[in-house]
């Protein structure tokens, strides 16, 4: 009989990468580096190997611990010596992912379109076929932000390429989407693979991107040079 691995237990929060699952999670392996030099804001980094409870996925995290140099300037004596006891309350804890990397960050994007989006990404590494059921309906989220006539996603999409809201090279790419939202929806033969759902996320992605993200970005732009001449 193979032993099952008991890995120990963080003692504080975590959020998982893959899933964005928040939890304590299971420890496999941590080091630290001691950073003597005072002049350094960082003194101590922690890396972390991590095992998501949820989703069964590794992540990488590093754990910096820094002292605010400033304050510690300010509490100099005459000789300039810092007292050690400073250390205690002027410790503070800066957090990195390293893996996975940090996937989309959209800045401009309505917040139930971007909450669909998040609740498909989570179910992409545990449960593809309910993934596609939410990219779905982040797409219907979409059609209806954009005001879409129609009664069905399909036709809804069409009307959005009709009205030149979208090109046919999106329109096309959510036609894709809306076929998996398919399978997902109904008692289907086929099945949706992990493969399939990171797919289903590029895509849903681009099409977030191309209607919020980049007109909203070109505008912004716009007026940033706009404001430059004139001060030119």
């Amino acid at each position: 009989m193979a032993t099952r691995v008991i890995y120990p237990i963080t003692d504080t929060v975590f959020s998982c990468g893959h899933c964005t699952h928040k939890s304590l999670m299971y420890v496999v392996c941590e080091g630290s580096q001691k950073v003597d030099n005072i002049d350094v804001d960082i003194y101590e980094v922690k890396t972390k190997v991590l095992i998501c409870p949820n989703c069964d996925n590794y992540n990488v995290f590093q754990e910096s611990f820094c002292i605010d140099i400033s304050h510690l300037e300010s509490q100099e004596d005459h000789q300039g010596n810092v007292e050690p006891e400073i250390y205690e309350g002027a410790r503070y804890r800066q957090l990195i992912c390293l893996h996975p990397q940090v996937g989309k960050q959209f800045k401009y994007t309505p917040p139930n379109i971007i909450n669909s989006y998040m609740i498909a990404k989570r179910l992409s590494i545990i449960e593809p076929t309910a993934c596609a059921v939410f990219v779905g309906r982040t797409l219907e989220f979409l059609c209806q932000d954009r005001k879409a006539k129609g009664n069905t996603l399909e036709r809804m999409l069409t009307y959005l390429a009709d009205n030149n809201e979208i090109p046919k090279i999106i329109l096309d790419l959510a036609n894709d989407l809306r076929y998996f939202r398919n399978i997902g929806a109904h008692a289907s033969p086929l099945q949706i693979s992990l493969k399939d759902a990171e797919i289903l996320m590029a895509i849903c992605e681009v099409i977030i991107e191309y209607v919020y993200e980049a007109p909203s970005m070109l505008k912004e732009t716009q007026e940033r040079i706009e404001s430059l001449r004139k001060k030119g």
